[in-house]
């Protein structure tokens, strides 16, 4: 994720009602934020960037249901846009969800979730600093449960951007393995190892060793017997 250290943090706002529209962008450049795109739809958002590109984006979705007018679930439509647009962090902007609903866009890419019924400025503000620093923003509680305890799903397109080598190395970590060992295991430098995990926490949007092994077991990946 890029970081905004030496500018306004960059974010665009995709909300269909105007009004909420407005709001959102007046609030958010009060803030000191740097709204450089508004969309009404997800489908313009999708399509097309602009030339400042934002490091956050707000999303106006439905959980839970058909997002009108494509009539695509929500994770459906965060996992094409995490697949089209992989440097923005997609910051879900909702009713509020389910632990069902917020796994699965979890699992598809979303950088977190705000309850727009209850969220406060304070909170938006610091939700939105902290995916532009990297971080994903999900009430623990809920998302814990949901990974925990949901029926593990079939192989996810997130897994189609981790090479062979990186798909090893996260069998490794998934089986609990430290780096020292994944080295010994696959014959290669512990700081090879060590470029393996960075980038697989930037293709699957996790941030520590375990969030990440619990991403791998809910993708399909079955921990390696060698570890």
């Amino acid at each position: 994720m890029e970081l905004d250290t030496l500018t306004q943090t960059r974010v665009a706002v995709v909300e269909g009602q105007h009004i909420l529209r407005e709001a959102l962008v007046s609030m958010l450049s009060n803030a000191g934020f740097r709204v450089v795109a508004q969309y009404s739809e997800v489908e313009a958002f999708a399509a097309h960037l602009p030339d400042d590109r934002p490091s956050v984006a707000m999303l106006g979705l439905l959980l839970g249901s058909d997002f009108s007018p494509s009539h695509r679930s929500a994770p459906a439509v965060v996992r094409e846009l995490h697949q089209r647009h992989p440097n923005v962090g997609l910051l879900l902007y909702a009713d509020p969800a389910s632990a069902d609903d917020l796994e699965r866009c979890y699992l598809a890419g979303a950088a977190g979730y705000l309850d727009r019924n209850s969220a406060r400025q304070h909170s938006v503000v610091e939700a939105i600093h902290a995916v532009a620093r990297g971080e994903r923003v999900f009430p623990v509680e809920m998302l814990s449960a949901a990974l925990m305890h949901a029926a593990p799903p079939t192989e996810s397109d997130i897994l189609h951007a981790v090479s062979p080598r990186e798909r090893e190395v996260l069998s490794f970590i998934t089986a609990g393995a430290d780096n020292l060992k994944i080295a010994t295991m696959l014959k290669i430098s512990e700081r090879t190892v060590k470029a393996h995990v960075t980038s697989l926490y930037r293709k699957m949007g996790s941030e520590n060793r375990i969030q990440l092994a619990l991403e791998a077991r809910q993708l399909g990946v079955r921990p390696s017997p060698l570890a």
